[in-house]
């Protein structure tokens, strides 16, 4: 019986497949499987390689695109093992990362997240540096990469990961969806064991490019307002945002593309809530003098 689930969804991966799954296979700890989840690849030579993949410990099976939320949640659902390790189908880890995750967390209960220290690889080649994890900075931006161990129980308890998550993100609102089921103890390894590929067309690059940054933050805030129900957490979490964006030069882009959102009515008939989402979207955040007005009309 499997004590680890790694679950790798793959749409159009099909290059990179065998070096992600052969990364798992050469892990130092045996109690694993590998569950592929073809997320509807379109790619011929994705869908041949699908149809005949057989690895050890390795199952594959199809879905209908919905996207990396959607086919992790897929796969999760028919994981046998007590702990999650997502991969990306593009993406390696050392051997020894399995292993000295799980000691990580067979130590200590409480702890309810693991990673390590990561490497660009592909279009770049240098170490990913990435703050200290504190709960803090997790409100406001995220710190941890997608290929985290965590417990299966923890997931079904936080509700899987969000599938409206359509267009990124999506590892960073799970993350949260963990923080607010208290799942606040992270330990981050201080080894370089996660390589993360980088390429010239990628989804965030296709996020960035297509101007559903703002859109994908503006969804995090609405998933969690247990987390930003605070005023003052809000106006640091959008903050940031804009000055993130102001220093990217694409404020005005990302803004200016960002389609309305639908936003439950029982949120929006809060007043505040209302006066965040049409300041953002109505143009009173376009400048620092419309933020600083902004404020002001929340009385900050």
């Amino acid at each position: 019986m499997p004590l680890v689930s790694v679950i790798i969804p793959c749409y159009n991966d099909g290059l990179y497949l065998d070096e992600a799954v052969a990364s798992v296979l050469n892990q130092t700890y045996p109690r694993m499987e590998i569950i592929v989840v073809d997320d509807g690849s379109t790619d011929r030579a994705t869908c041949r390689l699908l149809k005949q993949y057989q690895r050890p410990h390795t199952t594959v099976f199809r879905i209908v695109h919905g996207g990396p939320a959607r086919a992790r949640n897929a796969g999760i659902a028919r994981a046998r093992g007590e702990y999650i390790l997502p991969l990306d189908a593009d993406d390696k880890i050392a051997p020894a990362y399995v292993k000295k995750a799980v000691e990580v967390m067979e130590r200590d209960k409480g702890v309810g997240i693991v990673y390590c220290r990561a490497r660009l690889f592909g279009a770049r080649e240098e170490e990913w540096i990435l703050p200290d994890y504190s709960f803090e900075k997790m409100l406001f931006d995220n710190v941890i990469f997608n290929s985290a161990l965590y417990r299966k129980k923890s997931w079904k308890r936080a509700g899987g990961y969000n599938a409206n998550m359509t267009d990124g993100m999506e590892d960073y609102d799970f993350w949260l969806s963990l923080l607010e089921q208290d799942e606040r103890q992270v330990v981050r390894i201080n080894r370089i064991m996660f390589y993360c590929r980088v390429r010239k067309e990628s989804r965030t690059t296709r996020m960035l490019r297509d101007g559903k940054e703002a859109e994908m933050f503006t969804r995090i805030f609405f998933n969690h307002p247990r987390l930003f129900g605070r005023k003052e957490n809000m106006l640091r979490f959008f903050q940031n945002r804009v000055a993130m964006a102001r220093q990217n030069n694409h404020l005005h882009r990302l803004i200016g593309k960002s389609p309305a959102l639908k936003v439950e009515k029982r949120l929006v008939q809060v007043p505040w809530l209302h006066a965040l989402y049409h300041g953002l979207f109505g143009g009173l955040v376009r400048s620092v003098r419309g933020w600083r007005r902004f404020r002001r009309g929340l009385g900050k």
